[in-house]
């Protein structure tokens, strides 16, 4: 009797009811370097099942799957076959139950080795050539292939053949690859071929074409050289100058060449090579990447005397990765320094000097712009103002406002007086009693720094020009005077009135008549003398109690 659950009673009939079954499939033959799908299956009271390897391989997703893929191991490969074992859960009372597969692994053929045999044939014709392998463990046929053009004679399936070329395949060149590849007798086929490349030519190939690429380089510069390909051409041999060295492409018609610190200039060269021998060489001549000088410097060159924040930019060089700026004694660069563009303080006694700047790259600094910054003011604009005067008339004389000038000094001739605006760009001037000519007006502006060039109006004369009226009354002034566009009139009114200009040609025809309304003190208005004959002309200025006239030329 038997006491199945151990409580001390027998014969209770506690026995496994349903058995697990397994079926892990057939037995399977793979090729190495192949997977195989598993088709395994379980039944009964199992619910799962878990698989197991004899050897290394790996189960993918996971063993716990039952149609998962074996992957074999190196062992496995090695040894040729590896047994596959399923095995199930067991229910209560129950033994799990196991079944196994075999995976027979069949070697691939091996590659072949080296083909023996040349290359580089130079007009082989009517002479048979021999390539060769040697045997490949366990394969039993070898299936060659040749370049068209290349007649392969015998020795198909063996490890060498003889082939030749006609004349025609070699007058038109024969390039491609000899190529073998090792079978065997299973089902794993073919191996990888073994090839080897060869050229078959009538004559050495011609000039390479014009070289491609960059005709100046800098240290730690790669840069790519390439010729078009030449006909009949089986490789192509470089050269470099010193400094340089082929990192990449020796042999084909494109090279990278990484320049080092010991490149100073040279040429690169390149020749076509076959059987036949090499061409002449093509070359280029390749220099250091000197960076030229900028085209110019902008920025304001005078005045600059205790000026802060001045703005200085060079035009942009072609290559440059940066700038380098100096400036003069009394000059601090107070930002910008390695751009295109800085910014300047100037001392308060900046004697003036060179600003200049140089553009660099891995080659180093390119050549110097300069530009020239002075302290003092620079020249003023031509002045403007009357050549021709009447004695003892006033005149304004004038200049632009000069950068950085804080007084500007005016020298009259003899004789002449300046009424007002010493000091100042605009002075009023009062000219002499007595007929002159040749004579010079000059100003030139300075400040704490020095003082700038001399500006002159030249040429200037003198006149004793007819007037009537009481001399001095209302002290008109007409400039320029000779005129040529707007003659500029002011004159002096003792009380607001009005006041009638008439303007008579030399013949006393009225060209002009106008009405204007005075004011007490200083008063100003301009006459247009355009479509006027040149001439000598009358403007007279009457009032209630006075008439006075000045002579205006109308050039």
């Amino acid at each position: 009797m038997i006491d199945d659950n151990c409580n001390g009673t027998v014969d209770e009939g506690c026995t496994c009811v349903n058995p697990p079954t397994a079926n892990a499939g057939s037995d399977a033959v793979i090729c190495s370097g192949s997977n195989v799908t598993l088709a395994g299956s379980i039944g009964g009271g199992a619910t799962n099942g878990t698989w197991s390897t004899s050897g290394d391989g790996s189960f993918s997703p996971s063993a716990s799957v039952l149609n998962a893929d074996y992957i074999p191991g190196a062992a496995d490969i090695l040894a040729g076959t590896v047994t596959l074992t399923l095995t199930t859960d067991a229910p209560l009372n129950c033994t799990p139950a196991t079944s196994s597969m075999i995976i027979t692994i069949q070697e691939n053929p091996a590659s072949p080795g080296a083909i023996s045999g040349p290359t580089q044939l130079c007009n082989p014709f009517n002479t048979t050539v021999t390539y060769s392998i040697a045997p490949v463990a366990g394969a039993t046929s070898y299936t060659w292939s040749v370049p068209n053009g290349t007649v392969l004679l015998f020795g198909q399936g063996t490890t060498s053949i003889t082939v030749n070329w006609p004349f025609a395949a070699i007058h038109a060149g024969v390039v491609g690859n000899v190529c073998v590849t090792a079978n065997n007798s299973n089902s794993c086929g073919s191996g990888t071929p073994s090839c080897l490349g060869i050229s078959v030519q009538l004559s050495t190939p011609v000039t390479p074409p014009s070289i491609s690429g960059a005709a100046k380089a800098c240290p730690t510069d790669v840069v790519t050289y390439s010729i078009a390909t030449v006909a009949r051409a089986s490789s192509y041999l470089w050269t470099v100058p010193a400094g340089a060295a082929v990192v990449a492409g020796q042999g084909t018609n494109i090279v990278s060449v990484e320049f080092s610190a010991g490149f100073t200039g040279g040429p690169i060269t390149v020749s076509a090579v076959n059987g036949c021998g090499s061409s002449p060489v093509r070359s280029r001549n390749i220099s250091l990447n000197i960076l030229p000088a900028s085209a110019s410097i902008s920025g304001q060159n005078s005045g600059v005397c205790n000026a802060t924040g001045v703005s200085y930019t060079v035009t942009p060089v072609v290559g440059a990765a940066s700038y380098f700026w100096s400036v003069p004694t009394g000059a601090t660069i107070a930002s910008g320094q390695g751009t295109g563009t800085i910014m300047v303080d100037f001392s308060g006694s900046y004697g003036g000097g060179a600003i200049s700047v140089v553009a660099q790259n891995g080659c180093g600094n390119g050549a110097a712009r300069s530009f020239t910054v002075t302290g003092a003011p620079g020249q003023a604009s031509p002045i403007t103002g009357s050549v021709g005067l009447c004695a003892n008339q006033n005149y304004i004389y004038d200049v632009n406002t000069i950068a950085g000038a804080s007084t500007y000094t005016w020298t009259v001739p003899s004789g002449f007086v300046i009424n007002s605006g010493q000091g100042t760009k605009t002075i009023n001037v009062k000219a002499g009693a007595n007929p002159a000519s040749g004579l010079t007006i000059s100003v030139r502006a300075s400040n704490a720094c020095g003082t700038g060039p001399i500006r002159s109006i030249n040429g200037i004369s003198i006149t004793l020009c007819p007037r009537i009226g009481e001399e001095g009354a209302m002290n008109i002034v007409a400039y320029p005077n000779p005129v040529n566009d707007l003659l500029n009139v002011s004159f002096t009114s003792d009380k607001n009135q009005d006041v009638l200009v008439t303007m008579m040609d030399a013949a006393g025809r009225v060209v002009l008549n106008d009405n204007r309304n005075a004011d007490e003190g200083v008063n100003k208005f301009e006459v247009s003398v355009k479509g006027m004959a040149s001439g000598i002309y009358t403007m007279q200025l009457r009032t209630s109690d006075t008439v006075q006239k000045v002579r205006v030329v109308v050039e």
